[in-house]
């Protein structure tokens, strides 16, 4: 396992960023409102849900304590 640093926030946001500016990423950027769409099996089907800006919060609150952790949810 290789630790996560604070001074590599930065270059993983860059990265978060830079992937976020692909218009294909569209889809991934916000949670899914799941309940709104009424996909009442989504967390059955959906076991780890994942969007970049729950990635970037994560991150910023230091959830993550290797790269390995983060590159998981990315």
């Amino acid at each position: 396992k290789t630790p996560l640093p604070n001074e590599a926030w930065p270059r993983c946001v860059k990265l978060i960023e830079s992937i976020e500016s692909e218009p294909s990423s569209e889809p991934f950027r916000e949670p899914v409102a799941w309940k709104e769409m009424q996909l009442f099996d989504y967390p059955q089907i959906v076991e780890r849900p994942m969007d970049f800006s729950t990635l970037k919060a994560n991150l910023m609150n230091g959830k993550f304590e290797t790269y390995e952790e983060f590159l998981a949810d990315l």
